[in-house]
């Protein structure tokens, strides 16, 4: 099994151990997979900041996020990727920091971080 391949499958494993997934819906995001990237692309294709986009730049996360995955906790309808990240953070025991766009200093920002 490659890296990466492993990578996903530990996510799966991480996120149906939080009660966020059932093993159903794991088989269904690994059915899905592939063609959901490819219409994340399609659906990227038009914007011109993404023309030269490799599929992965397309992270795991963002694909099952666009599976519209039903969520089981209280108040949320479907599976978010803070919600994914926040139970990732949690089983690894690290903080959950959700950064505020709008406190960012877009200097600082454009400085330290490239546009890809």
């Amino acid at each position: 099994m490659a890296m990466h391949e492993q990578g996903r499958e530990r996510m799966l494993e991480i996120l149906t151990t939080a009660g966020l997934l059932s093993r159903e819906q794991t088989q269904f995001i690994r059915s899905r997979e592939a063609p959901q990237r490819a219409k994340i692309l399609r659906a990227k294709g038009g914007d011109i900041r993404y023309k030269s986009i490799h599929r992965s730049f397309i992270s795991f996360i963002d694909v099952i996020e666009s599976l519209q995955i039903p969520c089981t906790l209280p108040g949320r309808k479907i599976l978010t990727a803070e919600v994914m990240m926040e139970a990732i953070a949690r089983h690894l025991n690290l903080p959950f920091v959700k950064i505020d766009p709008l406190k960012l200093d877009s200097d600082v920002v454009t400085r330290i971080i490239s546009k890809p």
